[in-house]
């Protein structure tokens, strides 16, 4: 999937974030967390029209991925914000 120029695409699975890019080589890097072992949800929004926000995920294992969003009509904001309330709402489910 193409989303403002960069090859990327978020799936939320139930419990889990998964993220894919692909390479240089073209070959797809896959990233996923399960929403009770992110520790950290952060977003840098783009300061200009044709910037992308980029949205970084913190595991509870340290490990870090990058969800790349696009700023257009406010898309960012929305994604973003759906995200953190669906993680929000898994963290406070975990006994």
């Amino acid at each position: 999937m193409t989303w403002c120029g960069i090859a990327l695409a978020v799936i939320v699975v139930l419990a889990f974030l998964y993220s894919y890019e692909t390479d240089e080589h073209g070959a797809a890097q896959l990233y996923s967390a399960r929403y009770a072992d992110i520790a950290d949800i952060s977003i840098e929004y783009a300061t200009e029209w044709m910037e992308d926000s980029m949205i970084t995920v913190t595991a509870i294992d340290e490990r870090i991925f990058l969800l790349v969003v696009c700023n257009d009509q406010g898309g960012d904001r929305k994604f973003f914000g759906s995200l953190y309330d669906t993680w929000k709402a898994a963290v406070r489910a975990v006994p």
